[in-house]
Order: structure tokens, then sequence, then C-alpha cells
């Protein structure tokens, strides 16, 4: 028993120094994570300190909006009472139109004004929103910070009653392997087995012995040997049932504390278990929770970049509108030359009114010197043809046409000289198509009044001539009206 148990000895110390290795790693490993929280962790406060510089600079800048706001409502202002005063001065068409256009900027002034108050008013909404996001961030980042301290708490605890988990299981493994094995076990039992066949055969000897004690008294022989002999048998089967009943105490206590050191490690096994359970359980939590602060890290980043963005865009439009009341100023200093140029561009356009209605005079009467009935040639001068003329002064006085699809006096007048070609070209036709009937009459007026002197002829033949002659020289009008006027008078004559 003794080389046993100095044997047991020994790898109980080489099992002491295995789980303090255990330990070791497990302390290196539980170390690493902790180091990367704590980088984690410092790497949130740093973007929520950086975000509270963001939203201290946006603050910055809306109040420098504001006040970039406030000097263009100054400038508006002064403008308006410009405007008024220009107004109250009593300019020119050009002028008023100069000042509509300013009024029409000034309104998109106000306009942009009231975008830029809306804009400013929407960015005060969102550097709230985002003041309140990026102190719930904080709060989140430190609730978070707390909940990692109190998980590493928990870790490291989980984490000790795991190497102490580990160590009684080495220890178990330890005393299970300083213990009799199940081989030694089964060995005794067979020895304790041979032992009770030994018993047996003790007993059968030991009947034997007394069957032939019982023969040697009843023949008479030495009873001094045989009484040695029983007394030998006697002590030899108490010592064989001594070692039998230590080696069955021996067995059932070997096999309780078989069987207890198997409960130990079933309670151990199923505590790791639960432990490794609650290890990743507690590790998925965290994942988790980093992930969210992540997301919610990238979505206050996209946020500041909005925010960014919008304020680029209100910096843009505030330039912009420096701008245009730079030029505004720069228009209102050059007021005295606007108004030299107004009373300049007055007297021209008196001028053109008086030359306009001089020309249009000299238009009507022109008109009523060709067109009209009393004229030198009446081309127009029935009754149908009242329309045209009315048109033709309408042309002449820079008026569209009643019947006008074109939409310009160009066009009308073009359509209108399209007309008068056509008409001309009618009255010509018409024209002779009349004179061959007048000469065809006159050929049969000669045949028939053959008593008439011959000036007739010769006057028709001098008419012909004096038509053919005067056809490419003189209008188609003129012609029919002289002719007819000569035919008339040689008629009456």
């Amino acid at each position: 028993m003794h080389p046993s148990e100095d044997g047991a000895a020994e790898p109980q110390t080489n099992g002491a120094s295995e789980p303090e290795a255990i330990e070791v790693g497990q302390e290196d490993s539980a170390e690493s994570p902790r180091n990367e929280e704590e980088a984690e962790l410092a790497e949130w406060q740093h973007k929520v300190a950086a975000q509270r510089e963001n939203i201290a600079q946006s603050e910055r800048e809306r109040g420098e909006l504001r006040a970039e706001v406030e000097r263009l409502q100054q400038a508006v202002a002064s403008l308006t009472s410009e405007r008024d005063r220009l107004l109250r001065g009593g300019a020119a068409r050009d002028a008023e139109d100069k000042n509509r256009e300013l009024e029409a900027k000034l309104e998109s002034l106000r306009e942009e004004k009231t975008e830029i108050e809306s804009g400013l008013a929407q960015q005060e909404a969102e550097l709230a929103q985002a003041r309140r996001l990026a102190a719930q961030a904080a709060e989140s980042g430190d609730a978070a910070a707390e909940e990692l301290r109190e998980e590493e708490a928990r870790l490291e605890k989980q984490q000790q009653s795991v190497a102490a988990a580990e160590a009684a299981a080495a220890a178990a493994e330890q005393r299970l392997q300083s213990m009799v094995s199940v081989e030694e076990v089964q060995r005794c039992e067979k020895e304790a087995k041979s032992y009770r066949e030994a018993l047996v055969s003790v007993d059968k000897e030991a009947r034997q012995l007394r069957l032939a004690l019982a023969d040697a008294l009843s023949s008479g022989t030495d009873l001094s040997m045989a009484k040695r002999e029983l007394e030998v048998l006697r002590d030899a089967q108490e010592a064989a049932s001594q070692r039998v009943k230590a080696l069955e105490s021996v067995n059932d206590q070997l096999e309780n504390r078989i069987a207890q050191v198997e409960g130990e490690i079933a309670s151990l096994r199923k505590g790791t278990v639960d432990l490794r359970s609650e290890e990743d359980l507690m590790r998925e939590v965290i994942v988790s929770q980093s992930e969210q602060l992540l997301r919610r890290v990238e979505d206050l980043t996209a946020e500041e970049k909005l925010a960014a963005e919008d304020r680029r865009q209100l910096l843009a439009t505030a330039a912009q509108l420096a701008d245009e009341v730079e030029k505004a100023e720069e228009r209102v200093a050059r007021h005295s030359e606007l108004e030299e140029q107004c009373i300049q561009l007055d007297a021209a356009q008196q001028t053109l009114s008086a030359e306009v209605e001089r020309l249009r005079r000299t238009n009507d009467a022109l008109c009523q010197q060709v067109l009209g009935s009393d004229g030198e040639v009446s081309v127009l001068d029935g009754e149908e043809d009242q329309a045209i003329r009315d048109e033709i002064g309408r042309l002449v006085r820079g008026q569209l046409l009643l019947t006008s699809q074109a939409g310009s006096v160009k066009a009308d007048a073009a359509a209108l000289a399209l007309r008068l070609q056509q008409l001309l070209a009618e009255r010509e036709e018409a024209f002779w198509v009349e004179r061959q009937r007048l000469s065809d009459h006159i050929i049969s007026l000669e045949r028939t009044n053959a008593s008439v002197n011959g000036r007739t002829s010769n006057l028709l033949r001098h008419y012909d001539a004096a038509v053919r002659n005067a056809s490419s020289t003189e209008p188609p009008a003129s012609l029919v009206s002289g002719g007819l006027r000569r035919l008339r008078q040689t008629i009456g004559a």
C-alpha cells in the first residue's frame, strides 16, 4: 500500500502544476478580449468627443449664418427704402421696368430669406435633434461602458469559477489516478473468488478431516496430532475468512468512492457546459451591443455628413445672396446715372412719339392719295374693297390685321401683298376680257356703220398701239382707267 501512495502523490504534484498553467493561459486569453474591449470603449469615447466638437462647430456656424441673415435683412430693408424713393421720383417706362426687375429680385431675395430662415429653423431643429442624439449616444455609451464593466466583472467571476471547476476536475482526476484502478479491483475480486473457492475446498478438507478425526477417534489413533491439525486448519480458515472480509470491505469502499467520483465528474461536466453556454451567451450579447453601437455611430456619422452638406449649401446660398446684394447696392449707387438715362430716354421717347405721329399722318395721307376714291389712281374704289383699305391702314399704323393668323406685322403685310397681287391679277384679266369684248363690239359697229368715216378706225388703231406701248410701263389699273377715259372721250366726240 505504501508504494501506491507514493506513486499517487507524485502525479498529484504534476496535476497541481498543470492547473496553474491552465489558469495562466486562461488569464492571458481573458486579458486579450478585455484589452480589446477597453480599446473599443476608448474609441467610443473619442467618437463621442468628436461628435460634441462637431455640434459646437455647428452652433458657431449657425450663429454666423444668423448674423449674415440679419445683415441681408438690413440690406433688403435699405433696398426697399431705395425702391420706394425711386417710385416716388416717377421714372420713365424703362426705369419702371428696371424697378419691376428690382422688385422681382427683392421678392426673390425675400423668398430666399424666408427659405434661409426656414432652413435655419430646420438646421436648429436638426442640431437640437443631433444634440439629443449625441446626448443619448453618450448616455448609451456610458451605459454600454458600465454594462461592459459589469460583464467584465461577471466574466472574470465566471472565469474564476471555471478555473476553480477545472482545478477541482484536475484534482478529482488526480485522486482517481491515486485510487485503486478498476483492474486492481477486478483482480481483488478474482482473488476473493479464488479465496472463496479455496475456503470451500478448505471446508471440504475440514469435513474430511473431521471425518478422519471421527474415524481416528473411533479407531483410537493419536489425538494430539489430530488436534494440532485441527487447530492449524481452524487458524487457516479464520485467516482466510478475515482476508475475504477485508477484501470485501475494501471492494465496497472502492465502489462507493468510484460512484461518488463519477457523480462529481458528471456535476463538474454539467457545470462546465453551463459555464460555456453562459460564456457564449455573454459573448453574443456583447457582440450584439457592439454592433448596435457601431450602427448608431454610423447613423450619427451620416447625420453629421448631411448637416455638413446643408451647412455648405447654406453658406453657398448666403454667398450668392451677398453677391446679389452687392450688385443691387452697385445699381443703387448708380441711381443718379439711371435717372439721367431715364431723362434722356424720356426725351428720346417723346421725340420718337412725335416722329411716329408725323409718320402716321404721312402714311394716312399717302394711303388716302393712293387708295382713296378721290386719288389719282383709284384701284380700290369699290365698296367691297373698303375692308382691304382698312387693313392697309392698320398695317401702316403698325397694327395687326383683324383676320390675322400669323401673329406678326411682317407676316400680315406679306399676306396682304399676296391678296393685292391676286386682286390686281383678277382686275387685269377682267380688263383684257372687257377690252376684247369692246374690240369685238367696235368691229361689229364698223361693219354695220360703213358710212362712218375712217376716223374711228384710225382712233382704234391709235388706241391699240397706245395700249400695247403703255402695257409694259403703266399699271393695269391706270391702263384700264386711261383707256376707258379715252374711249369715253372718243365716243362722246
